[in-house]
């Protein structure tokens, strides 16, 4: 029986474990353990309270569990969950990350069947990052109301950046904002659209501003079927122009390898053909 116990309740009190270590007995059993190596626990703490542990918890073999709704747990040391702990509710940390932030091993995995938000922003390193993974969820990346900019890689970034999709990828953009698309690199291909199916194809449309390609090199447009050029006009004074600007020693070919009749036919319907020269000696 302890030392100091209840008359009424003989096995439970204080007593002396040995030099500087003393116990709290219930029903017979050590349930408190006090000495200077610290405070040993048998059973479960509760606490109705808040919990401040500047030295860190370590449960080594049993479960650690806050089941206070009000989020009463603080650490100003380091949270360490290990892998076969879990935090099944609302992990909360409104004081910031500090300069050291938060840090998930490799061998670990960090799953949020809820909304993962972060105002001072999301960095992870060091590993895979899978999103929306084997689900029919949509992932959203800066919506809403964000006035934030989206950034996948930058030129110092050494490995691919890679769109795919089963079904339709677009990149749209509201009334004020523009699509650009830049290669640096130096090469013949340094922006590629290729529609790589058998019978695939590519469709540009646009508005009343027109398509403008301008090169400082050459400009090939090659096919292997019917090819045509048509203007549809639907007022005077729309014309269709094919150039050689420039007062240099520089000519235009029209040049036809088919072996009809009308291997290079100029046909118009309704108007005239006019062929002029201002060198009177080709005229």
């Amino acid at each position: 029986a302890p030392a100091l116990a209840f008359s009424s309740d003989q096995d439970t009190g204080i007593y002396r474990i040995g030099a500087n270590n003393i116990g709290i007995a219930a029903n017979g059993a050590k349930v408190l353990d006090v000495s200077t190596a610290g405070l040993d626990i048998t059973g479960t703490l509760t606490t109705s309270g808040l919990a401040t542990l500047n030295g860190g918890v370590t449960a080594d073999a049993g479960v650690f569990t806050v089941a206070d709704t009000s989020g009463n747990v603080h650490t100003s040391g380091t949270l360490d969950v290990d892998s076969t702990s879990s935090l099944d509710g609302a992990v909360s940390i409104g004081g910031g990350f500090g300069t050291t932030g938060v840090t998930i091993s490799a061998a670990g995995v960090l799953s949020a069947d809820g909304l993962v938000t972060g105002a001072a922003g999301l960095a992870v390193t060091g590993g895979t990052v899978d999103l929306n993974v084997s689900s029919n969820n949509n992932t959203n990346i800066n919506t809403g109301t964000s006035t934030g900019a989206v950034t996948i890689g930058d030129q110092a970034n050494t490995g691919a950046i890679r769109l795919a999709s089963s079904a339709d990828i677009t990149l749209d953009t509201s009334a004020t904002g523009s699509i650009t698309l830049v290669g640096s690199e130096a090469a013949a291909d340094a922006i590629r659209i290729n529609a790589d199916a058998g019978a695939g194809g590519i469709d540009m449309d646009s508005g009343t501003a027109g398509i403008t390609i301008d090169s400082t090199g050459i400009i090939s447009v090659d096919g292997a079927d019917d090819m045509n050029f048509t203007l549809t006009s639907g007022t005077d004074a729309e014309d269709l122009t094919i150039a050689v600007a420039g007062a240099t020693d520089s000519s235009l070919f029209l040049t036809s390898s088919g072996t009809g009749a009308d291997a290079l036919s100029m046909t118009a319907t309704a108007g005239s053909v006019i062929l002029a020269a201002t060198d009177a000696a080709n005229a």
